[in-house]
This record gives C-alpha cells, sequence and structure tokens, in this order.
C-alpha cells in the first residue's frame, strides 16, 4: 500500500535546517519562504508609533529647540492673554491719580515741607521722600485699612514734587 503525498504547501525543511521549504505536490522547490501571517491590529498601530518617536528623537538639536520654545510661547499666551483680558475688562493695579489712596498720599506729600532743605544739606532726597511717605502711609491707614500702599506711594511722591523748587 502507498502512502499519498501530502498536499502543496510549505513545510519545515525535510533536511533539518531551519525554515521551510515549499512542496509542489510531487517534488520540493527552491522558493521564498510564505508570507507571514497577516498583521493584527497592534502591529499596523505600530508603524505609526515609531513614525512618532522619530519625530522627536530623529530631530537636530536646533528644531527641538525650536519646538520646545513655540510650546512654552503657547503655555505663556494661553495664561496671558487671559490675565491681561481681566486687568483691562476689571481694572489693573495702575493708580489713576484719582483714587482714594492716590489723593491721600498726594496730600500727606503735598503738606510736607522741607525737601529744598534736605536738597542744601546734601541729602538723599529721593529716599527721604520715600521714607517721609512710607511714615505717612502708616500712620493714615492705621485704624482704616483702605489705602492700597502703592497708589499712596506714589501720590506721595507726587504731592513732595510739587512742593520742590526747580
Amino acid at each position: 500500500m502507498t502512502t499519498p503525498a501530502p498536499r502543496a504547501g510549505w513545510y519545515p525543511d525535510p533536511s533539518g535546517k531551519p525554515g521551510q521549504m515549499y512542496w509542489d505536490g510531487q517534488r520540493w522547490q527552491e522558493a521564498l519562504p510564505p508570507p507571514p501571517h497577516p498583521p493584527t491590529s497592534w502591529d499596523q498601530a505600530r508603524p505609526q508609533l515609531d513614525k512618532r518617536r522619530r519625530f522627536w528623537s530623529g530631530a537636530s538639536r536646533e528644531r527641538k529647540i525650536i519646538l520646545a520654545l513655540a510650546g512654552l510661547l503657547v503655555v505663556v499666551a494661553v495664561i496671558a492673554v487671559p490675565v491681561a483680558a481681566f486687568n483691562y475688562l476689571f481694572g489693573g493695579d495702575t493708580p489713576s491719580g484719582t483714587s482714594q489712596s492716590y489723593q491721600v498720599g498726594y496730600d500727606w506729600g503735598h503738606g510736607n515741607t522741607g525737601v529744598d532743605g534736605w536738597k542744601e544739606a546734601g541729602m538723599n532726597v529721593d529716599a527721604g521722600v520715600d521714607g517721609m511717605c512710607q511714615t505717612g502711609f502708616t500712620a493714615r491707614n492705621f485704624g482704616h485699612g483702605d489705602l492700597d500702599e502703592s497708589e499712596f506711594m506714589q501720590g506721595c511722591r507726587a504731592g513732595f514734587s510739587s512742593n520742590t523748587k526747580p
């Protein structure tokens, strides 16, 4: 009784070498190995992941710096634009010259004299004015607590300036 020949197809190499050989139904053929199994969804996605990795790792140092700075610029813009809009719409912290704190500071500075004497004595006028304004802020704000120090100091300096001789 004869054994029927195997069907045509790819089989392990009959000589024991690694790999496969093709049996055409009558004899072994020297041919390319069969195509690999159909790719799974992960295998199909892998080239896309590799492209993204190569995008950054394959980029030059200059390109990486430019991209990093562009990203930083976007982050700063995302933060700065709403802050600037809020200050514009709801009033920033720049003195108007008419606020209560500015006016109280101006009156305090304008009511104090002697700056010209400080100049003649060779004293640091700016330091003296700042000291007097700080004292005025502390005295005027005591018990009230509603004066803005920055605006008071600006008004006080302007008041002192209005007293000085050119």
